[in-house]
């Protein structure tokens, strides 16, 4: 058996470096050129996975096969995640396979049909020749002898992965650079270990829990946050979209306490990490290897947040987001960030959608019943999901182009349809938008209380054809805080990260920092 599986071995680690260099996006440092703790992480993670198939399957190249198959599996998953989002498959992310089962809209359409026919057809061959043509060890092994063997196999292989893990090189945090440095398996096991280092995070908004004072109910402001999903102006970068299709938006910039571009952690997906950094002020820097997905942490280790301090203050703090609470642990998170309550998809109905997702009316009219019926200054974050991808799932109208396109874009649409079709179900739904922005500041005027209304986009868009045509924007995305009651003579155009912006809503109420 010994001299057996060490061939299977071999073999089988060759070929997973063969594998990792065909396939792995973005492509690593060959093998022979990565420090040696990288290579025995590689080594051993494959010896431990085959020992583990092997105790099962009794056939040493069935398990090959099926190691092969898992390991072509990830490189394709990695290809899916970095085509659409310019980002390796990290050691976080393994949860979405659960999440994906959950919510296969969000997830599965971004794999690609052509990915999952090859990951099938490749296991479905493995299966059927490993379980043909291969016979079983058993045949030829006592069970305790094949036994003893398993053991010492998983022993071994597991006693050098852990001292390989430890000797790791400290990783930069840049996904795509340390991908680059470790390969892929070493690179996944270098943020598994940092992910179980213990760490403290304090929250920065620029304000102490001991120094917020009670103020008196009649003297704050309603706010309402709006992190709108896949928020961007296309404008900038493409002279073909309607400049109308934010006329809204534009109008309230001009009568903005501030207003322009703000970063934010994230490309294409990954909302949890904006919406982070907005509630608490953290920065990525301070998150670490948390600042892929915050969430994991903050359900153990409760922070400072904008709805802590806010609720202090005596608001009442409630977070509107037309989609299943328990999505990315918020179920846990919000309470623990101080939200006495969550308004999810069970507050809307089916006719409430537009396109795929609840649409941005439907939400908007909730805020508004919320603020009517109102006894105390409420504090209400918004989280869209109206033009949550993927758009390509969604039919293309081609009905008043003239609406969402230039007259020279609607020619270019015309004669390119195919790659811009993403772009004209996004602008169709950005419209939309807009037209919530005159709703909430609309409701908000019409209070007898003062109202502020912030507004940011979380990240721009997957759209890869319509990129691949057309350039790639900046990863930017606009921002304005506004105030029912107070219109500076010159609105100001401020860059602004992301974290910084809680702290400018608490600046703006008159909350001390």
């Amino acid at each position: 058996m010994f001299l057996t599986v060490f061939t299977v071995s071999c073999c089988g680690v060759i070929l997973s470096w063969i594998l990792e260099t065909l396939c792995l996006v973005p492509k690593s440092t060959v093998v022979w050129r990565r420090q040696r703790a990288v290579n025995l992480v590689h080594i051993s993670n494959w010896l431990l996975c085959f020992t583990l198939v092997l105790a099962i399957t009794q056939r040493p190249w069935f398990s090959l096969a099926i190691i092969c198959c898992a390991q072509l599996f990830m490189l394709l998953v990695n290809q899916a995640k970095y085509h659409s989002l310019r980002e390796p498959f990290l050691a976080q992310d393994f949860e979405y396979f659960s999440d994906a089962i959950k919510h296969p809209r969000l997830y599965i359409p971004f794999f690609g049909v052509w990915r999952i026919v090859l990951a099938v057809t490749a296991i479905s061959i493995a299966i059927a020749t490993g379980l043909t043509f291969e016979a079983s060890l058993l045949d030829s092994l006592s069970t305790v002898s094949f036994a003893l063997h398993i053991a010492l196999l998983l022993l071994g292989s597991s006693a050098v992965l852990f001292l390989a893990v430890k000797q790791l090189p400290v990783a930069s945090l840049n996904p795509e650079r340390d991908q680059h440095k470790f390969g892929q398996m070493a690179f996944l096991y270098s943020y598994f270990a940092m992910l179980f280092k213990p760490v403290v995070i304090d929250a920065a908004l620029g304000v102490k829990k001991s120094a917020v004072d009670k103020k008196l109910a009649d003297s704050l402001p309603h706010i309402v946050a709006v992190q709108s999903e896949s928020f961007f102006d296309p404008r900038l970068c493409y002279p073909m979209v309607n400049p109308a299709v934010l006329s809204n938006f534009d109008q309230i910039c001009t009568q903005a306490l501030q207003f322009g571009s703000i970063k934010v952690p994230a490309w294409g997906a990954n909302t949890v990490r904006t919406e982070a950094a907005f509630l608490t002020g953290l920065t990525p820097e301070q998150l670490g290897i948390h600042q892929f997905n915050p969430y994991r942490l903050f359900a153990k280790q409760p922070v400072l947040s904008l709805a802590k301090v806010l609720q202090q203050a005596g608001y009442k703090t409630l977070c509107i987001h037309p989609y299943p609470v328990s999505f990315y642990l918020r179920d846990q998170v919000f309470p623990a960030l101080g939200f006495d309550q969550f308004i999810d998809i069970t507050s809307f109905s089916a006719t409430d959608k537009q396109g795929q997702y609840t649409s941005d009316q439907a939400v908007a009219k909730k805020v508004d019943d919320i603020l009517q019926q109102a006894t105390q200054p409420l504090f209400i974050f918004v989280i869209s999901m109206e033009n949550h991808g993927p758009l390509h799932l969604e039919k293309t109208n081609n009905a008043e182009l003239d609406k969402i396109f230039s007259a020279q874009g609607v020619s270019k649409y015309n004669a390119s349809a195919a790659e811009l079709a993403d772009l004209n179900t996004y602008l169709r739904h950005l419209r939309n938008a807009d037209t919530m922005v005159a709703q909430l500041t609309t409701s908000l005027k019409q209070q007898s209380r003062a109202g502020l209304l912030a507004w940011y986009g979380d990240h721009i868009p997957i759209m890869p054809k319509v990129y691949a045509a057309l350039g790639e924007p900046s990863p930017d995305t606009p921002y304005f805080i506004w105030h029912s009651q107070q219109s500076p003579a010159n609105s100001q155009q401020q860059e602004q990260a992301v974290h910084n912006l809680a702290g400018k809503i608490l600046h703006y109420i008159g909350l001390p920092d």
